[in-house]
């Protein structure tokens, strides 16, 4: 896990991931916490960046999904950063929902807000 950069020089676009506990998994749902962060550059990199307590939000039965997730990733991104990014944008049913997404430009106050309360993958 390291630094984090800016997200006015770095990035285009964004995504914004929530947990969504079992007891909250009907498509009416309210705003769950946010626990992944994806940034895409101009270029296609991806860099993902996950709540630090995240291990504190989420239920006791999605922890070893959740951890094995977030072990893959970084490698996954290498190949697949655009596949990646894609799928996380469309994020509906289980553990994690999409939150948000955008253009950086569009929200980079709260982007710039938000970025250091989270650690890279």
């Amino acid at each position: 896990m390291g630094k984090n950069p800016s997200v006015r020089h770095s990035f285009d676009q964004y995504c914004i991931v929530a947990y969504r506990p079992p007891s909250n998994r009907s498509p009416e749902w309210e705003a769950q916490p946010i626990i992944l962060l994806l940034l895409k550059t101009v270029l296609g990199a991806l860099q993902i960046y996950v709540h630090p307590r995240w291990r504190e939000t989420v239920d006791p039965q999605d922890v070893e999904y959740l951890t094995e997730l977030f072990e893959d990733l970084p490698e996954r991104i290498v190949d697949q950063a655009a596949e990646t990014f894609s799928q996380f944008c469309n994020l509906g049913v289980g553990p994690l929902v999409t939150e948000d997404i955008g253009n950086c430009e569009w929200r980079i106050e709260n982007l710039q807000n938000l970025l250091p309360q989270f650690l890279r993958l």
